[in-house]
């Protein structure tokens, strides 16, 4: 037997004899085997060199984001990532679908976003939550204007909400000091 080396440089089609010493049966090994096969004229004949084609690869299932959505409009598509509404959850920023695990989803902290409903096609049933870090990043991903009374009483329920979210961490802080024994 010859030795092959396959690289970039050697790609040449291999007969059968190159790897003839590969491994031999013998005929007891198979005895269904008919030893005498009759050929017909109209049998195809078959060369004795084949070539080394690559494996099929398949393909990768992709993991299903049961957040994001994708819906049409006469400017293109837009994607967006909705918030599970159940208590406890995790906040998801509604552009990049990244969760903020530490504002969760019921508390007093989902005052630190603008929080947007969007239901499709009107329907009472299908009702997304999103949410953003302020109504300026809502209108440029949505193509949308929002109302500027509306954005004042934002800020104001935000200014709020940081305050109170503040006083919570020195509180925390304070009790943890308390705590603190050393010996």
């Amino acid at each position: 037997m010859t030795d092959v080396l396959i690289n970039e440089e050697n790609n040449d089609s291999y007969t059968m004899e190159d790897f003839e010493d590969t491994h031999r049966y013998d005929k007891d090994e198979f005895p269904e085997y008919p030893e005498d096969i009759e050929d017909d004229e109209d049998s195809v004949e078959t060369s004795d060199s084949f070539s080394v084609v690559g494996k099929n690869k398949k393909p990768k299932k992709k993991k299903v984001d049961k957040g994001r959505r994708k819906y049409k409009t006469k400017d293109g598509n837009i994607v967006y990532f909705a918030t599970s509404m159940i208590p406890g959850n995790s906040i998801r920023d509604a552009i990049f679908g990244r969760h903020y695990h530490e504002y969760k989803v019921g508390t007093p902290n989902e005052d630190l976003f603008f929080k947007v409903s969007k239901t499709d096609n009107c329907s009472t049933q299908n009702i997304d939550t999103l949410f953003y870090e302020n109504p300026e990043q809502f209108e440029s991903h949505m193509n949308v204007t929002v109302n500027s009374d509306l954005k004042s009483s934002w800020a104001e329920k935000y200014q709020y909400a940081l305050h109170c979210v503040k006083k919570q961490h020195e509180e925390i802080e304070q009790q943890q000091v308390e705590y603190t024994t050393v010996k």
